[in-house]
């Protein structure tokens, strides 16, 4: 896995449930990503391609009505570091606005 420098993915990562009656942006951060990368992809659509999560990224758009969203995620070790053994956090924050 990770530890041996190969990329570790997560499927099927959270759900959350987006109730609106006008159109919305969803954007996600990774806000502590020590020695790694975050990539994220929509969960399930295996031709999605992956995105790096730096900063603010929008991930997806949606209108009127409910929606469930949840995502695939995908680790890398930063260019030229070694990831650490035992455990780590990654914290998203999730913000939702009218684009």
């Amino acid at each position: 896995g990770f530890d041996w420098g190969q990329d570790l993915i997560i499927e099927n990562v959270g759900k959350i449930l987006v109730e609106s009656n006008s159109d919305w942006a969803l954007s996600i951060a990774a806000i502590e990503q020590s020695g790694f990368e975050v990539h994220m992809r929509p969960a399930g659509d295996r031709f999605a391609s992956w995105f790096p999560v730096t900063g603010f990224t929008a991930v997806q758009n949606g209108g009127w009505g409910a929606e469930v969203l949840s995502w695939d995620i995908k680790i890398l070790a930063k260019q030229g570091r070694q990831p650490r053994r035992g455990e780590d956090s990654v914290i998203f924050s999730f913000t939702l606005s009218n684009p």
